[in-house]
């Protein structure tokens, strides 16, 4: 590819067609070619849905969909390598000794390339030219285009909701100072954790355009999971990412919402890397408080603390219909009865484990009408998801009830 086409005039056919064909079941080969050639909010709307546990489509469509989290069409090198000279000073360009023609990886803002600096070598994550136009026209096509996709599938729900948060995640996205900022804070808070890896950041080399970083080996996590057969191996892995997100939540106040597969590598010794920080929320701890009581509720089955909790969250109101308030009692207690040691390890290869949890969460979801939950709940539970989907994927066996016990000390 040679540039986006960020004008609306432009991009209106393929979002359009893409639409057409996902919400029709047809083609949808060719929808995921348009959705990765458009790249910004549309790629980064079919790695969400790739990950969903919701109904906004098929089950197969996600499989065929999840190629968007760590592959899409690439850019030509050239682009990204201007786009590195206009970026740095010209004493910096100069140390760059070799820039890799063939990109490691292409995501929905920005390109992954290696390089060497002396004799050293690093990766250039490298932002699109004229991304940051494609979100403005893409949000003001997509609201239409979502009315359209809930016409022909009913059964779908306010897309409208998905296309907020896509907006919301791939703007935050776009400051890679912050990003860069945020890689160095979880590397000193994980320096002690010999579980995980996280790459060092170039300052010298990088700005608000491109994050230049050490260059790390490894396997990415959605091939390990396809060619690791030992059950203990994959069990390992699982239970570290679902430790880290309780750390990131209740000990650092900073967690990473972004669930795409594709922000972790797999080193020989196990340890995991940590790729992509940009999309980090933070958390203050009178929230983090609100959270832990309404899951505490919701493990020892009060009802009165988990409507009260639930409300001051926006997670539920309790004038809202009988059968809506009851539902959402219930879907929390079930969740929470997973951390019980009584019915551990939890076998995430039965699908009859979490058929419950999805068709109650769905009900719930179609039966509520909430205008007004915490904006970053949305982040939040997306990156539940995400491990939820990561546990199915790797069909682990795991005991939860400890990660319960955890959790508790933290509060």
């Amino acid at each position: 590819m040679k540039y986006i086409k960020s004008s609306l005039f432009n991009r209106a056919p393929k979002l359009l067609a893409a639409t057409l064909k996902l919400a029709t079941g047809k083609d949808i080969d060719a929808a995921i070619e348009h959705l990765s050639e458009l790249k910004g909010v549309p790629q980064k709307i079919g790695q969400l849905l790739s990950m969903d546990v919701t109904q906004y489509i098929p089950e197969e469509f996600k499989n065929k969909l999840k190629p968007l989290q760590s592959e899409s069409k690439k850019f030509d090198h050239e682009i990204l390598l201007a786009a590195v000279k206009k970026s740095l000073s010209v004493d910096a360009f100069l140390q760059i000794t070799h820039f890799e023609t063939s990109s490691i990886g292409a995501g929905s803002i920005g390109q992954v390339h290696w390089a060497m600096i002396d004799n050293r070598k690093v990766v250039f994550k490298i932002q699109y030219p004229d991304i940051e136009k494609t979100i403005h026209a893409d949000i003001a096509l997509l609201g239409p285009l979502a009315s359209i996709y809930e016409f022909i599938r009913p059964d779908s729900k306010d897309l409208s909701i998905l296309l907020k948060e896509a907006k919301k995640m791939i703007l935050g996205e776009l400051d890679y100072v912050k990003e860069a900022n945020h890689l160095v804070f979880f590397k000193e808070n994980l320096k002690h954790d010999d579980r995980f890896y996280v790459p060092e950041v170039l300052q010298a080399f990088s700005s608000e355009k491109i994050i230049c970083m050490e260059y790390v080996e490894g396997l990415p996590l959605a091939q390990f999971i396809k060619v690791t057969k030992d059950i203990e191996t994959k069990n390992k892995i699982a239970k570290a990412l679902l430790e880290l997100f309780i750390d990131e939540f209740f000990l650092m106040g900073k967690v990473q919402t972004d669930p795409n597969f594709g922000n972790y590598l797999i080193k020989d010794n196990l340890q995991i890397v940590l790729l992509d920080f940009g999309a980090v929320k933070d958390f203050n701890s009178d929230f983090r408080l609100d959270y832990f009581n309404l899951l505490d509720a919701s493990y020892n089955g009060n009802k009165d603390k988990i409507l009260l909790f639930g409300e001051k969250l926006g997670l539920v109101n309790r004038s809202d219909r009988l059968e809506a308030v009851n539902l959402f009692v219930s879907f929390m207690k079930d969740v929470l009865s997973y951390f019980h040691a009584e019915i551990n390890p939890v076998d995430f290869k039965k699908e009859e484990i979490t058929k419950k949890l999805l068709e109650t969460g769905w009900k719930l979801w179609k039966e509520q009408r909430i205008s007004s939950p915490h904006s970053d709940l949305v982040f939040l539970h997306r990156k539940l998801g995400g491990l939820f989907s990561l546990l199915k994927e790797m069909e682990v066996e795991i005991d939860l009830s400890p990660f319960w016990e955890k959790i508790k000390k933290f509060n």
